[in-house]
């Protein structure tokens, strides 16, 4: 892509993102967006139909960054591809992203449930992937993805307020505990 391009986005990208600290996005006029970006409308116009469109393009440059830590955190500290780790990776990922609250905080108003549980449901597939030969879960597991998605979703919010490192050291045993379980037929840790 040409850099002029990635530029003029990332900017109206910022833009969107200072105005949504200031207001909710429903309240964000597109020539709000234009004036703090210093960009035309007509240019505007010309990468985006509407604002929602820029909000998805910003929701997926979250979710980019989110990719690239988990697959650092994997090439780290999972050089035996255990699927305990993975799946361990990829919940502090979540709660070490430094722009996760920031991501909740400003995309608040918009489907933030939809994109973060496309997000992930994602990287569990690749991983599963890579496990296929010792893992033999006893439910489809598209139905699993869905409950350990949004259970985590659920635990880690349910005790946003409490300490993070606590809450690592829950969804870590929460992890270890059911990988063994029937339901996915691993052997303990």
């Amino acid at each position: 892509m040409d850099k002029r391009i990635i530029k003029t986005k990332k900017a109206l990208q910022n833009a969107l993102i200072s105005l949504l600290e200031e207001k909710e996005f429903e309240a964000v006029k597109t020539t709000e967006i234009c004036e703090r970006a210093e960009i035309s409308r007509n240019t505007f116009y010309s990468y985006y139909p509407d604002k929602y469109g820029l909000l998805t393009d910003c929701f997926k440059w979250y979710e980019e960054e989110f990719l690239d830590s988990f697959e650092k955190r994997q090439k780290e500290n999972n050089s035996g591809h255990d699927i305990r780790q993975g799946y361990i990776n990829l919940v502090d990922t979540f709660l070490d992203t430094d722009n996760i609250a920031h991501m909740v905080s400003i995309f608040s108003g918009f489907d933030l449930m939809s994109c973060y549980y496309r997000t992930l449901t994602g990287i569990l597939e690749r991983l599963e992937d890579g496990y296929a030969n010792y893992i033999s879960p006893e439910y489809d597991t598209k139905q699993i993805n869905a409950f350990l998605i949004l259970g985590f979703w659920g635990f880690i919010h349910a005790a946003r307020r409490a300490d993070k490192e606590k809450i690592r050291q829950q969804v870590h045993k929460l992890i270890l505990d059911l990988l063994p379980s029937p339901v996915f037929c691993l052997p303990k840790y």
